[in-house]
């Protein structure tokens, strides 16, 4: 998740038509956010990361290419090949460092009830 400019976490995780009324009432008057999602371990960041030429993989890397982000979120995804899912968060960070020095990364979790 891609938030323009940085709102707080709750503002970018919701769904895209209450993330623009909570960045509104913040005073994000241009808030903007891109969401990209897969099911299960498919929308974990090393998945995403490693389906090369998918329409999330590039439409990450176009995200972050053209600019503008202030918060960038990930979901956590508990994957039993632990380096592979930390690998996967390093991969989108390193990558998004490449065109930003200011920005602000955070990692969501959410419950299994």
């Amino acid at each position: 998740m891609f938030c323009r400019p940085q709102v707080t976490a709750i503002a970018c995780w919701k769904t895209s038509r209450p993330a623009r009324k909570y960045a509104a009432s913040a005073g994000f008057d241009d808030h903007t956010q891109d969401k990209f999602f897969s099911g299960g371990g498919g929308g974990a960041p090393s998945a995403f990361w490693n389906d090369t030429g998918s329409d999330n993989n590039v439409g990450i890397k176009q995200v972050l290419d053209a600019g503008g982000i202030s918060l960038f979120g990930m979901t956590y995804y508990p994957d039993p090949d632990r380096e592979n899912n930390l690998q996967g968060y390093k991969n989108w960070i390193n990558y998004a460092l490449k065109n930003y020095d200011n920005f602000t990364v955070f990692i969501l979790s959410t419950s299994r009830r």
